[in-house]
């Protein structure tokens, strides 16, 4: 994320290039949102056919751990489409 990027790098990515950054940045340590090992948690109380997966830059390694808990596993691009029969 942007943030991430921001803390690790200096930098953020604005109009798809990094850009460098030049101020004092402080970091809070809390979370509004679920992680990973928690949202598999969540979703093997739900047992869901299908779980439609809309986290993370990187999803694939949340998807191969919910592939054991659903049917089928979706993580769409932005903008894509998504049936579920």
């Amino acid at each position: 994320t942007g943030g991430r990027m921001l803390m690790d790098r200096g930098r953020v990515p604005i109009d798809g290039r990094e850009t460098l950054v030049r101020c004092h940045v402080e970091h809070f340590d809390f979370s509004g949102h679920a992680g990973h090992s928690e949202l598999v948690r969540f979703a093997e109380g739900c047992q869901p056919e299908t779980i439609v997966l809309c986290h993370s830059d990187q999803p694939q390694p949340l998807i191969e751990d919910l592939e054991s808990v659903a049917r089928r596993v979706i993580a769409p691009t932005n903008g894509e489409a998504v049936r579920i029969p």
